[in-house]
């Protein structure tokens, strides 16, 4: 199913944080790693054959095949004895030698006695450790929190993680409880307040308390702003965080992009604004992005332009229109082009071959074959004398004849070389 508003990242929930007094990066020079500041200077040599991002004010740092770590000064601050280890977060870091996994706090002490078969960053204080095939947590002292009695697990996000056990996943608080009676053929993490889950192939969201508040639909969103993107017999809908359905069904829906979004109905076209409503009709063979505050649409082969309300404001009866810009835009009809403004009203006559759009107050149009450039009014600024002609940048196009090509200012001058090279 296709993901409207958000693509789920897991998080490491503590915060990886940087130096404190300035950000630092890794970065490779020449084969060896050290670590540079927001302007990409080396702050710490490059010196380590490997660099993990600063967290809790130190970096993992690899020299030969061992790992150790340094501060933001580059002094080494916990001495190079693990074959691997990953950054702080949550105040313990995750380190490997030969095939035991343990924890360490900043002062470089082991925090664990038991040597784990595998280990994870902290989140919420927990981390996720396994041991003889099972997962549980520990705490950032060390200790065990919640027993390694399960199948599989995931990080803490917002106070719940889910556990599985054989082939059911549920959901336990940080104390090893269990929230809700419901049990899950798949499930997800934790994100604004609400949890993925699935069952027979269906999928709903649970809230913090383990209660389902969705209907089983075939796909869904996380939720984003509130809401979620939900399917259902190949037809798509929004729900908010209580479940209740809020726009009808439609075929395809797509991003809310600067306040509105296509959707697709019965083989016609429309748009939801941003308080997902329908603006106007879904009636269109065809519909575009909105543009200086005006939409093309098509209707029965012709193109025209709806506002922001929905309503036709330029009516369908051109054979082809570009967005607005600066004002105005092309219009095509009888295969000759011209310009029309936001009321509709013709403000270049259609005489023109092609026409590109106006920038900084300038147009290159087509005429018998050659291209110049015409003002606002339509006035002929720059005569038709261009192969190829492109729009004003800077005060500079790019045009061409004979396959030369060269730049020219708004008189038509042709630039020199030299000032070329300077810009």
């Amino acid at each position: 199913m296709k993901q409207l508003y958000i693509i789920f990242l897991a998080a490491i929930t503590c915060g990886y944080t940087s130096t404190g007094a300035q950000e630092l990066y890794p970065a490779e020079r020449d084969g060896k790693w050290g670590y540079v500041n927001v302007k990409d200077s080396l702050v710490i040599p490059a010196i380590y054959d490997d660099a993990k991002p600063f967290s809790d004010g130190l970096g993992s740092v690899k020299k030969g095949d061992r790992y150790g770590f340094v501060d933001a000064s580059g002094k080494t601050v916990i001495p190079f004895e693990y074959d691997w280890a990953y950054q702080f977060s949550c105040g313990i870091a995750n380190f490997r030698n030969g095939t035991e996994f343990g924890y360490i706090n900043r002062q470089g002490n082991v925090i664990s006695r038991i040597k784990f078969d595998n280990a994870w960053p902290a989140s919420e204080n927990l981390a996720k450790v396994k041991k003889d095939k099972k997962y549980g947590f520990i705490d950032t002292t060390g200790n065990v929190a919640i027993d390694m009695i399960y199948d599989d697990t995931w990080s803490f996000s917002e106070g719940f993680t889910f556990v599985r056990v054989g082939d059911i996943y549920f959901y336990i608080n940080k104390k090893g409880k269990q929230i809700g009676d419901h049990q899950f053929d798949r499930a997800w993490p934790f994100q604004d307040g609400f949890a993925k889950v699935s069952t027979n192939e269906k999928f709903g969201f649970i809230n913090s308390k383990g209660e389902l508040i969705t209907e089983w639909f075939d796909g869904v969103t996380d939720f984003f702003n509130g809401y979620s993107e939900v399917e259902r017999d190949k037809k798509i809908s929004i729900i908010d965080t209580t479940g209740k359905q809020i726009i009808g069904w439609f075929d395809w829906l797509g991003t809310l992009t600067g306040g509105f979004a296509k959707v697709k109905r019965n083989g016609k076209w429309g748009y939801l604004n941003a308080a997902l409503n329908v603006i106007g009709e879904i009636k269109f063979d065809n519909v575009y992005s909105f543009s200086e505050g005006l939409a093309k649409v098509e209707l029965d082969n012709k193109f025209g332009f709806i506002d922001e309300r929905g309503k036709m404001v330029i009516p369908a009866e051109f054979d082809y229109v570009s967005d607005f810009e600066e004002g105005v835009a092309i219009f095509d009809k009888n295969h000759k082009k011209g310009f029309i403004n936001e009321k509709g009203k013709t403000v270049v006559k259609a005489e023109y071959e092609d026409a590109h759009p106006y920038s900084e107050g300038y147009a290159a149009v087509k005429k018998n074959g050659k291209f110049g450039y015409i003002d606002k009014s339509g006035t002929v600024v720059i005569q038709f004398l261009y192969d190829e002609a492109y729009e004003f940048v800077d005060g500079i196009a790019h045009v061409s004849i004979d396959n030369e090509h060269f730049y020219i200012d708004t008189t038509g001058k042709r630039i020199k070389t030299s000032y070329l090279k300077q810009q």
